[in-house]
């Protein structure tokens, strides 16, 4: 296989596996603009499609290695949705829970696993949060909330 950078512009989607706790989401758009150094290491930007998905870009690092390529997804705020939009965790938090946020959430990482086609120039792949606790504090309080797990599906093209 001959060697292949992710460097460049790409074009992809991402979706969520159907779960009974959340709203069938729609497919979501982005771009990514990818840098690659040395050993297969990059970084990069995520920019979603403004009227389905964060309103933020989100940072990315991962590894090429061979056709195989991981990466970490982090959004500057922990966003979430109310089934219409995306919101910060925080405004949820308030809102439908009356409690105070003292901050804003930190973003947990997403992570992603795909396969890079030579011939079509794409990746395909799968991603994963995992069950956790978001912390966060309210009036100086430490407090914690339960967090399901998601999964999903993802592919991106290079942009032409």
């Amino acid at each position: 296989m001959n060697k292949w950078s992710i460097t460049g512009s790409w074009i992809g989607q991402y979706d969520y596996d159907p779960r009974p706790a959340i709203p069938n989401l729609a497919p979501i758009s982005f771009t990514l603009q990818a840098t690659q150094g040395w050993f297969g290491f990059f970084r990069g930007v995520v920019q979603e499609e403004s009227t389905k998905g964060a309103p933020e870009p989100a940072t990315v690092r991962g590894q090429v290695f061979g056709s195989q390529l991981v990466l970490r997804k982090w959004y500057p705020k922990f966003y979430v949705t109310d089934g219409t939009r995306w919101i910060t965790l925080k405004t949820s938090i308030e809102r439908d829970h009356r409690i105070v946020v003292d901050d804003e959430i930190a973003a947990l990482p997403i992570m992603y696993w795909g396969e890079y086609n030579s011939q079509s120039e794409t990746i395909i792949g799968s991603w994963q949060f995992e069950e956790t606790y978001v912390s966060f504090k309210s009036e100086g309080k430490r407090l914690y909330l339960p967090f399901g797990k998601n999964t999903g599906k993802w592919f991106m093209h290079r942009e032409v």
